[in-house]
């Protein structure tokens, strides 16, 4: 689904995106949407009267939780947590510090990156005049 919404990209590795987009895909009020990325651990930026998060953080949190013999996720609110309050440990809740150990590991990166196409490109330049005389 496409929004038409303010995205900004900051380098390239931060895809700042209006938390709007999140609410409508998932249809979600803002509140939830502020408390399902809490959870997630995706940091939220707060400017003036909107709110953006980085796509890129919150797609590796989503692959991390989806792929293969991952034991999946039950968001804030949804039918399936509010049902399932009694099996603890059947699926995750929130992101935990092991969590974030493991999807900060080269393993998982080089796992996340092969699987989404993403690479690294090159050293990052830096703009300087100094820079953009000897670049011609």
């Amino acid at each position: 689904m496409e929004f038409r919404t303010k995205r900004h990209q900051v380098g390239p590795a931060n895809h700042l995106v209006e938390i709007t987009v999140l609410m409508r895909w998932l249809g979600l009020k803002k509140g939830a949407a502020n408390k399902l990325l809490r959870v997630l651990w995706v940091p939220v930026i707060h400017v003036g009267h909107e709110a953006y998060f980085n796509l890129n953080t919150l797609d590796k949190v989503i692959y991390y939780l989806t792929r293969h013999a991952s034991c999946g996720f039950a968001a804030p609110g949804s039918e399936f947590k509010n049902k399932m309050k009694h099996a603890d440990g059947l699926v995750k809740v929130a992101i935990d510090s092991d969590d974030l150990k493991t999807m900060q590991s080269p393993e998982f990166l080089k796992e996340w990156k092969s699987a989404t196409g993403k690479t690294t490109q090159g050293r990052p330049r830096t703009l300087n005049r100094e820079t953009r005389r000897k670049d011609g």
